[in-house]
């Protein structure tokens, strides 16, 4: 938070709406405190209350949202009130846990410092990570203007949001297993584990990525405005690609990084990955336009799955 305020002072108004940076920091605070009081629930095996929180964040995000969008205006603020309003719904019913949860506790202060240093080049490691996926956006904005951004996200969040739904319902229900059984069983079984849970999540996430991919244009025609079909219809079989290949690696390949605590091995990964997708889209981007990007972020993908793969099996 103290960041953004700080670059909302920086950033000149003309490339920053006042009322939509504003609305954006709240709408990242509220969020972030129900990630707060999930994550609680998350640690006491309250899963029913962890569902039914977020169904009602996402379900009061979307009425709300569609509903301001539809009788003020469809605009950026439109949607993050809504975002807003379905966060805040979720905490004033989780409000209980978050009190709980802030209560006094006696502090262990090595094993803060433990935390600390596994935490923070994995934090870092989750920015360079959101960065690899995200700065392709920026670069075609700046490089071949907003409608190209457009058509990018559009095709990218297509696939991304089934993928995403898969994905949480088996790493919530399987990284526990894996840490009980390393905690309780030891390395080999936890190892045992990750390969079944990474099973089951290739079975599941590739025929998502091939159907979307095939049924490109029947998803556009219902999905799709008219100004975007075309673009999407053609990018769609590429960007699958890519969600596959981020899937195995964020939720598969990477646990081996966390559960043997090498969380610096997966930062040195990330760090020259991106730095080298950025000057492949500043190449190809300009000369090959959206579909340049997507395919940069195929390759940068596919470096990453590879290098996590070798290093990975050593951890």
């Amino acid at each position: 938070s103290v960041l953004f305020l700080g670059a909302y002072v920086c950033v000149p108004a003309r490339l920053m709406g006042g009322a939509l940076a504003l609305l954006s920091l709240v709408v990242f605070l509220l969020r972030s405190i129900v990630m707060f009081n999930q994550t609680a629930n998350r640690a006491a095996g309250r899963m029913k209350r962890l569902n039914l929180i977020e169904c009602l964040n996402s379900t009061v995000a979307f009425v709300a949202g569609g509903i301001f969008a539809l009788s003020l205006r469809a605009s950026a603020e439109a949607l993050l009130g809504g975002l807003a309003l379905g966060a805040l719904c979720s905490l004033l019913a989780d409000r209980w846990a978050l009190v709980k949860a802030v209560a006094p506790i006696p502090v262990n202060r090595p094993l803060l410092r433990d935390i600390g240093r596994f935490a923070a080049p994995l934090a870092l490691s989750f920015v360079v990570s959101s960065l690899l996926q995200n700065a392709d956006r920026f670069l075609l904005g700046s490089l071949s203007g907003a409608a190209a951004v457009g058509i990018y996200a559009v095709a990218v969040t297509l696939v991304d949001r089934p993928l995403t739904l898969i994905c949480s319902a088996i790493h919530t229900a399987s990284f526990p297993l894996m840490a009980h059984a390393l905690e309780h069983e030891g390395a080999e079984v936890a190892s045992t584990q990750m390969v079944r849970s990474g099973t089951l999540l290739m079975a599941l996430t590739a025929p998502t990525c091939v159907g979307l991919a095939s049924v490109s244009v029947a998803v556009t025609t219902v999905m799709v405005g008219s100004e975007f079909r075309a673009g999407v219809i053609s990018l769609l079989p590429i960007v699958a690609w890519a969600a596959f290949l981020r899937t195995i690696a964020l939720h598969f390949l990477e646990h081996a990084f966390h559960l043997s605590r090498r969380s610096g091995t997966l930062l040195a990964i990330y760090v020259p990955v991106t730095v080298l997708s950025v000057l492949a889209n500043y190449l190809l981007v300009p000369r090959f336009g959206v579909s340049g990007a997507a395919w940069v972020a195929v390759g940068a993908q596919a470096l990453v799955v590879s290098a996590e793969l070798t290093i990975g099996r050593r951890c």
